[in-house]
């Protein structure tokens, strides 16, 4: 057999036993749609309603970061004593907290301008008066639940893993002249490659 073919079959093999590099990767962005998005807000100026005004800031956090509200997280400091440009007039600053895919310099100048918009009609204060600050934070420095968001991405592959491992795997045979591999049942999988594949999928990070 060619090199170039053997290198087909190989990666078919792998493929089939351990999960395509898409359904890992499809693992790997569903954990990300689903990683928290943090807004810290600070403000002179007194709200009257704060959960009305903190409801839909996280509404326009979570259609413009496309997530579920379930993953947006807003603080607010309001009625603080703030020097901003040189006066104490209304303003407020505010620090977008969210994973490195999600702070990117299109989506920042977008983002921004939408949030100072928003800002403006809920706290009368106009944009010159706004500070908006986008924090890039590390997947293994950022989490919930006992894990982090790298944690979360290695366990849900992990998983798939092993699905893939318990559902069939594939071993090379002489048999098939064509493909150079065959189907194995999953009752072959060998024990330690089961065990290893939910040890790996059940470690914390």
């Amino acid at each position: 057999m060619s090199s170039p073919a053997l290198s087909r079959h190989r990666s078919r093999y792998f493929e089939r036993a351990f999960g395509s590099p898409r359904e890992l990767e499809e693992e790997t962005q569903n954990v990300r749609a689903q990683a928290i998005v943090l807004a810290e807000i600070k403000t002179n100026v007194i709200i009257n309603d704060e959960a009305a005004f903190m409801s839909n800031l996280a509404s326009l956090i979570a259609r413009r970061y496309d997530r579920p509200i379930t993953s947006v997280a807003v603080t607010v400091e309001h009625g603080v004593c703030m020097l901003f440009s040189g006066t104490f007039d209304p303003a407020y600053t505010i620090t977008i907290h969210a994973i490195p895919s999600l702070v990117q310099p299109v989506t920042n100048k977008r983002n921004l301008a939408l949030l100072q918009h928003h800002l403006e009609c809920a706290l009368r204060v106009p944009s010159s008066r706004g500070l908006v600050r986008f924090v890039s934070v590390p997947e293994d420095c950022f989490g919930r639940n006992g894990r982090t968001v790298a944690g979360d991405i290695m366990e849900a592959v992990g998983a798939a893993t092993l699905n893939s491992l318990e559902e069939g795997t594939v071993a090379p045979t002489r048999s098939s002249k064509k493909e150079g591999f065959e189907y194995t049942p999953k009752s072959s999988i060998p024990s330690e490659m089961k065990a290893g594949a939910r040890t790996r999928a059940g470690t914390p990070s």
